[in-house]
């Protein structure tokens, strides 16, 4: 199966995008790099995980072992008890490191905040098991699944999931490279386009309204760019580094500069841990 990742912040639209910090998962390398600022930094970690979803945590959601602002992970791996789910401790500046907040119970290829009706933060895995794509509720304090939905949209490998700030949600699909619709309050799903790019795995991420994400291209490399979500096209912006064609995750904040500019410097709190 293919799979992938992503995750979820305010930010400024496609011309804000030159700046922002991006990170991107090949199961066990981490590359981190600026849209526009040449080279990305590569990580490997020695414990062998796999990341293969991972979001931020948005400002206002109590989640057992990280704070508004840390970047959380799934690894693809059952541990025999269950799927890790990491904070990535100096996710934006020095060495990033892992440490295991808790095990969930459920397959995610992609994790994703979403605001309900309530105003509260829910959490959401997503997956194509039984080659349908099915999306599921995570408890934040345990991380165990606790609403399956299955919305029998025939799939070959799903990739990223994300909501808009409006509601609406967006997922991709790795058989035929496309990215499609959810409707998560009528669990259901329709096909928006192809992507125009040939990828084996894939992530999805919202900044400012615009859909972005990381693919890793069957022509050997891992690509950033972003996503019309009218048409299904992707458009790539950087070029990241030779893809190993392992699971993918991807999230990406707004550049200092960006925040800045719109005053925004104390919406999403970056922290580095010691």
């Amino acid at each position: 199966m293919k799979l992938a990742l992503v995750a979820l912040v305010a930010g400024a639209g496609i011309a804000s995008a030159s700046g922002s910090t991006y990170l991107v998962s090949d199961d066990s390398s981490l590359y981190r790099g600026t849209i526009g600022g040449g080279p990305a930094e590569k990580f490997d970690f020695l414990g062998g995980e796999h990341l293969i979803g991972m979001t931020i945590v948005p400002d206002g959601a109590v989640v057992t072992g990280a704070n508004p602002g840390d970047v959380i992970a799934v690894d693809d791996q059952d541990n025999g008890r269950g799927y890790n789910i990491y904070r990535v401790d100096n996710a934006f500046s020095g060495t990033p490191t892992l440490a295991v907040i808790g095990v969930s119970d459920r397959v995610s290829n992609s994790l994703a905040f979403r605001q309900g009706a309530s105003g509260g933060w829910e959490l959401y895995g997503a997956n194509g098991l039984g080659q349908t794509f099915k999306v599921h509720s995570l408890d934040l304090a345990t991380f165990a699944g606790l609403a399956d939905l299955d919305s029998g949209f025939g799939v070959l490998g799903v990739g990223g999931l994300q909501f808009a700030s409006t509601g609406e949600a967006y997922f991709t699909v790795n058989g035929d490279n496309s990215v499609n619709a959810y409707d998560i309050g009528t669990n259901t799903a329709s096909a928006i386009g192809p992507s125009g790019a040939e990828f084996t795995n894939n992530g999805l991420e919202f900044l400012d309204g615009t859909l972005y994400g990381a693919v890793g291209l069957d022509s050997g490399r891992i690509a950033v760019g972003s996503w019309n979500t009218g048409s299904g096209a992707f458009s790539q912006l950087e070029d990241v580094a030779p893809y190993g064609g392992g699971v993918m995750g991807f999230v990406i904040v707004p550049g200092p500069g960006t925040l800045a500019l719109l005053g925004l410097g104390g919406l999403v709190a970056i922290r580095r841990r010691r």
